[in-house]
């Protein structure tokens, strides 16, 4: 769930939120708007606070499949043949 549904759902408004997390209204509205990326330890405030219905991961734009393809990408190229002359 994308926390701006949370929050909607809810019926928490933005200044009570950030009063929750610590933070300012400013702030929240930045990081919904996707103009400002939250800390790492924010993001799992928000995750804790929703219980787990917003997760750290989405807040934070990180999506574990892709992530974890993308850096198994880096070290392996499957576009890439194996010379097997050369491998022993």
């Amino acid at each position: 769930m994308k926390l701006e549904e949370y929050l909607r759902f809810n019926n928490i408004k933005q200044h009570v939120f950030a009063k929750m997390l610590g933070v300012s209204q400013p702030h929240i509205n930045l990081v919904l708007q996707g103009k400002r990326n939250p800390s790492v330890s924010l993001a799992k405030k928000i995750e804790n606070i929703t219980e787990g219905r917003v997760s750290a991961f989405e807040i934070l734009g990180i999506n574990m499949p892709e992530k974890i393809l993308k850096i198994t990408e880096t070290y392996v190229d499957p576009r890439k043949s194996i010379n097997r002359k050369n491998v022993q």
